[in-house]
Formats: structure tokens, C-alpha cells, sequence
């Protein structure tokens, strides 16, 4: 079972209950850029094996390039004993951050707007600079690439 990525919030484990820190909520995410009446048939399939897998709550959440598809995707899925109901956030709106007092408070906002948006502004590239570098070494490389 696949999806196009899996986000783990995590917490440290309760006192003598090993090292190991505990999933409090898993975020699947996934790029729509048409429409895919597939998915909603493989996406609770993802929820639910990703919810047994961490023994957490699952929240799905769609990333689309335009708000034609907020309406299509954003429907809860019946499945005949309850619903999958996906988030669904149009990247049409998010303009490129500019500022790097911005960039530095609010580093995954203004990595997703370049993503979503790329341009070649300086002030822009400056303030995803200031984004990657705020963000710690481990998480860094991943935004970038």
C-alpha cells in the first residue's frame, strides 16, 4: 500500500514505556493535479492501513493546483459504515513569500508557495534561502530537493 507521503507528529514516549516516541497523527498527502474518481477508493485504503500500521488518527490532506478541484476532491468518501473526509488545500492562492522576516517564521509556507508558484524574483529566492536555512539539517535537504 502505497501513498505519496506519509507525515508523522510524534511524542515522547510516556515514563518507563520505552524509548521509542509515539505517533500521535499521521498526515497523508498527496499532489491531485486533474481529476481521478480512483481515488476515492485507493485513498481510504491508504487511511486505514496507515492507521493500523501507526495505531493513530489519519488525516488525509489533497494539495491541488487550482480551486476547480477543492469541489471534486473535497467531498467526504462514503464507505456505507462511516466516511474518509479529505482536506483539500488549493496552491492557486499562495503566492511566493518575499519577505524574509516571513520566510524565517513561517519556513514550510514559504517552501510550498515556491513549489507551487516558482519564479525567478530575487526577493523571493532570498527569502527561500532564509526558509531552508531556518529549518534544521535533517529537515533541510528534504525541502529542497
Amino acid at each position: 500500500m502505497n501513498s505519496d507521503n506519509v507525515v508523522v507528529c510524534e511524542r515522547a514516549p510516556p515514563p518507563y514505556e520505552g524509548d521509542e516516541p509515539v505517533a500521535v497523527l499521521a498526515i497523508i498527502t498527496g499532489p491531485q493535479r486533474s481529476w481521478d474518481p480512483r481515488k476515492h477508493y485507493s485513498w481510504p485504503a491508504y487511511v486505514a492501513y496507515t492507521r493500523l500500521r501507526l495505531r493513530c488518527p489519519v488525516a488525509l490532506l489533497v494539495l491541488t493546483p487550482d480551486s476547480a478541484l477543492v469541489g471534486r476532491y473535497g467531498d467526504p468518501i462514503d464507505l456505507g459504515c462511516g466516511h474518509v473526509q479529505p482536506v483539500v488545500f488549493s496552491l492557486d492562492g499562495l503566492a511566493p513569500v518575499t519577505d524574509e522576516k516571513t520566510a524565517a517564521s513561517h519556513p514550510l509556507l514559504t517552501i510550498l508557495a515556491m513549489a507551487a508558484n516558482p519564479t525567478e524574483d530575487r526577493a523571493a529566492l532570498e527569502a527561500l534561502y532564509v526558509a531552508l536555512r531556518s529549518l534544521d539539517t535533517s529537515n533541510s535537504s528534504s525541502y529542497s530537493d
